[in-house]
């Protein structure tokens, strides 16, 4: 790498800004490498790119070179302060390189890059707004504060005048690369953490994590023992005030210890390993326990490709090859108990009652929970707008950006409902979301259910002249279809449909298409797989709390709450005198006529 600058190359330039820059980036093309992928040359933006100024063309990485004659300070003068804003909270940030140079002999000193997912908005400085009499009068620009970046941020290329071993360079930029699966609100207070980090000494940085591991561990006896120690010292020595810290430690260690709850009293370190399954997914939950206390749990999600003891063995052996193991480990397989205990030399527990039994009911809940917490979230920053022309290629139909999905819920024919829940453009839509109270007796059958719900919703958009969905899709397979193509062409309407079906392992696994009742096998790892489960799951979500407070609705209905005429405080004073039929039926006409007028109070005497 030559650390010079060739000064003949903007030997046509008059202004001392432009040569530099020209000489500068020069040099940047003709020796830099990409930090990120180690290939060994950069391209340059075409002139003017508003963003960046060089480019990988391997890793497509982009870069911006910001060069300065003298030490790098702690501020580096930028752009437009809004500009920079919307780029960070963009995709299209940039990395940055800081040049220092010596103008005396165009030799340049150091050379830092700093990886993009460094940039957040706590390190821009806005600048106060140019001068009315300025050319940009109005103007605001922008100021990056180095300072405010953490040691890992700032990577030498070329330190005082020495270059780098670029493997270090990338190794140090890979080590990093973890910030980025945070969002952009949570990497502020991640680099103010790695600035305590590094603010920290080496000796004490191993005493501390020595000390944490110990407390996680369940080990919290010797960590409290050292700090009484010094805490004692520090009392001799009349340090009374360093004393304090350390018996506010010990008072704070012992608070988190006694608000653990303590789940068994033999206090032995024991793993309890709960699973879950769905649409061919399955997560496994393990809950640590050490010396009787719950200190974590961790939770995997992978593919169903082969029996569930083999998946299930696979993932515990994979878990105790990096975690370490403890004297005893509880499952629900009784199948798989033995193949354990002698690969892992541990003691494995298959409960059937008591209190062991009721942690692996604990395990099993949470297991469940993340596992539909991941079809939730899963593939969240996915194009919609690309699935749903994937979904709309899939049934041979326009892209369907308006989405309606229906469900229906009841207990047993009880207060059922019907409920509706729209996506457009991929996302939900709440403010659209409707439900239904069933009004035909025959609130056992689904599909009577569902032809109700279907007609009152389709005829109501078709004589309010509303516009219509792209796209319908039910729960029920083929025969919900059915009843739905009867609903549509009956209404004379042009609506697509189809309906999610689930194979003998109750899984979602095939589209139906509501033009010809063709079925689509749905790829269990695609993007559209999971935009479509997401909608399911939330069209159930929606039934069953709609359902839900229905009933809880129901359990305090009042014979008074179908009157017409009566409202809430005339409610409550018939309530207080005649809170059942029974009573009701004794009273007069005239003792109503206090309360009400005699229109109502006749209907009253009509309730039987």
């Amino acid at each position: 790498m030559n650390l010079h600058l060739n000064s003949e190359l903007a030997a046509c330039y008059n202004s001392p800004t432009q040569k530099i820059r020209v000489i500068t980036e020069a040099w940047a093309k003709d020796n830099m490498f990409c930090p990120y992928c180690g290939n060994p040359y950069i391209e340059h933006f075409a002139p003017n790119k508003p963003v960046a100024d060089f480019y990988c063309p391997h890793c497509a990485e982009e870069y911006e070179l910001k060069s300065k004659n003298g030490p790098i300070a702690n501020k580096v003068n930028d752009g437009a302060y809004h500009t920079m804003i919307e780029r960070i909270e963009s995709i299209n940030n940039p990395n940055f390189f800081f040049m220092q140079y010596s103008r005396r002999d165009l030799s340049i000193k150091n050379l830092i890059v700093l990886p993009k997912h460094f940039f957040v908005p706590e390190i821009i400085e806005k600048r106060k707004p140019l001068g009315p009499k300025a050319r940009r009068a109005g103007w605001i620009g922008c100021n990056i504060i180095l300072k405010k970046i953490p040691q890992n941020g700032l990577i030498y290329v070329v330190k005082d005048e020495k270059e780098q071993p670029v493997d270090a360079i990338i190794n140090k930029i890979s080590r990093t690369n973890c910030i980025k699966q945070y969002k952009l609100d949570a990497r502020g207070w991640i680099l103010d953490v790695l600035n305590c980090i590094n603010k920290i000494e080496e000796s004490s940085y191993k005493e501390i994590v020595s000390s944490i591991t110990k407390l996680l561990n369940g080990d919290s006896s010797s960590l409290v023992s050292s700090l009484t120690k010094k805490m004692k010292e520090c009392s001799l020595n009349l340090d009374f005030e360093r004393a304090k810290e350390y018996k506010d430690q010990i008072d704070s260690i012992n608070h988190i210890i006694s608000s653990q709850k303590i789940m068994m009293k033999d206090h032995i370190d024991r793993d309890v390993i709960g699973y879950s399954l769905r649409e061919g997914y399955i997560s496994v939950l393990f809950l640590l326990y050490r010396k009787g206390i719950l200190l974590g749990k961790n939770l995997f999600v992978h593919e169903l490709n082969s029996d569930v003891e083999d998946v299930l063995v696979d993932i515990i052996f994979q878990f105790y090859l990096n975690h370490p193991k403890p004297k005893e480990i509880v499952i629900s397989l009784d199948s798989i108990k033995e193949v354990l205990e002698e690969s892992l030399e541990v003691k494995v527990l298959v409960p059937s009652k008591g209190q062991k039994k009721d942690l692996l009911y604990m395990a099993l809940e949470n297991a469940k929970q993340g596992l539909d917490q991941h079809f939730q979230t899963a593939r969240l920053e996915d194009d919609n707008l690309a699935l749903l022309e994937e979904l709309g290629k899939l049934l041979n139909i326009e892209t369907p950006l308006d989405i309606e999905l229906y469900d229906n819920s009841h207990l047993q024919g009880k207060d059922a409902i019907g409920a509706l829940v729209k996506y457009i453009n991929g996302v939900k839509v709440p403010s659209l979301y409707r439900k239904f109270n069933i009004k035909s007796e025959n609130t056992k059958d689904d599909l009577s259910m569902m032809k109700e719900v279907l007609t009152r919703r389709l005829t109501r958009l078709k004589e309010e002249n509303q516009k219509r969905p792209d796209l319908i899709i039910l729960d029920g397979g083929e025969e919900q279809l059915k009843v739905a193509k009867e609903v549509v062409n009956s209404l004379g309407l042009d609506i697509a449909l189809a309906s999610l079906k689930k194979n003998e392992k109750h899984q979602t696994d095939t589209l139906v298409n509501g033009k010809d009742l063709s079925s689509i096998l749905l790829d269990r790892k695609s993007n559209l797989f999971f935009l479509l489960m997401r909608m399911q799951d939330e069209v159930h979500r929606y039934a069953i709390t709609t359902h839900k407070a229905k009933r809880s609705k129901e359990i305090y209905k009042t014979i008074y709450d179908d009157i017409k005429g009566i409202g809430k405080k005339r409610k409550e004073m018939l309530l207080s005198l005649y809170p059942t039929k029974e009573a009701l039926s004794q009273a007069t006409i005239e003792e109503l006529k206090q309360i009400v007028p005699l229109e109502i109070a006749c209907r009253l005497k009509e309730i039987k």
